[in-house]
């Protein structure tokens, strides 16, 4: 039987029985007539039978070879030979008073429970799925390699952006004469403000102009052909027919008055004479 798997035989059978503190030593170099020394704790002596009666049934099961068990009277330390492998299966006191690791623990290998195992194994499939799950992700994004010319551009406009900055201040000087100037424009606005007033202050002469606006009608329409030319002087002869017909309506009445106000003179002074007589 191979050395490797008899090794893992002896710790499934320790760990069946709930054994503490197991530590596997190689002991090729150091002694001929064993490859391993196997070290385990258990709490009681009853325990200590009950591991090295499991090991001894499973060794056997697997087809190894028992050579012979010792300690199983007191089961303070019994001790299991398996030909290749030696177990020694000790109480808490007695393996500190031995201390056989000083002896055997030039070479640890390290070794691993049936829970551990099974860690380790609930670790693996957990890592294979996030793997599967990356992977998945990774296969509907464009590769990395297609990737790369993005970042160089990127870099390159970053590069861009710090040259720039760098130069910003250069560019500067010319926006401080801008200020000047458009200073200087301020002030020349405030000094041209006056003017505003002396517009607001000439403002009734548009009025006038409106009101004298009429004239530019009629100059327009002398401007016209004869039929505007003969419309005039239709008007203007029309004009004094209006007037003098004013003036009769006016003479009448004073006409009528004059006349009244000679009668009562005449019939005054007609008695007058009559009563002189």
């Amino acid at each position: 039987m191979d050395i490797k798997h008899l090794q893992e035989i002896i710790v499934d059978a320790l760990d069946d029985i709930k054994a503490r503190d197991i530590a596997v030593f190689d002991t090729t170099k150091g002694s001929a007539e064993f490859d391993r020394v196997i070290i385990a704790t258990a709490d009681v002596a009853r325990q200590t039978k009950a591991m090295a009666l499991n090991v001894i049934d499973k060794v056997k099961a697997a087809g190894g070879r028992i050579v012979s068990m010792e300690g199983g009277g007191s089961g303070e330390w019994v001790l299991v030979d398996c030909s290749d492998a030696v177990v020694h299966i000790m109480q808490p006191a007695a393996r500190l008073h031995y201390n056989l690791e000083e002896l055997w623990g030039q070479k640890k290998i390290k070794v691993l429970t049936a829970a551990e195992k099974a860690a380790e194994a609930a670790k693996k499939m957990i890592e294979k799925a996030k793997s599967a799950a990356t992977s998945a992700k990774t296969a509907k994004k464009p590769p990395a390699v297609k990737a790369a010319p993005a970042k160089a551009v990127a870099k390159k406009a970053a590069a861009k952006k710090a040259v720039t900055k760098a130069l910003v201040p250069q560019k500067a000087a010319p926006k401080k004469a801008v200020g000047k100037k458009a200073v200087t424009k301020r002030t020349a606005a405030k000094k041209s403000a006056p003017s505003k007033a002396t517009a607001k202050k000439t403002a009734p002469r548009k009025t006038t102009a409106k009101k004298a606006a009429p004239k530019k009608s009629s100059a327009k329409s002398t401007t016209k052909k004869s039929g505007t030319k003969k419309a005039s002087t239709a008007a203007v002869k029309k004009a004094p027919a209006k007037k003098a017909a004013a003036k009769k309506s006016a003479a009448k009445p004073a006409a009528k008055s004059i006349k009244r106000a000679v009668k009562k003179v005449a019939k005054q002074s007609a008695v007058k004479k009559l009563a002189k007589r």
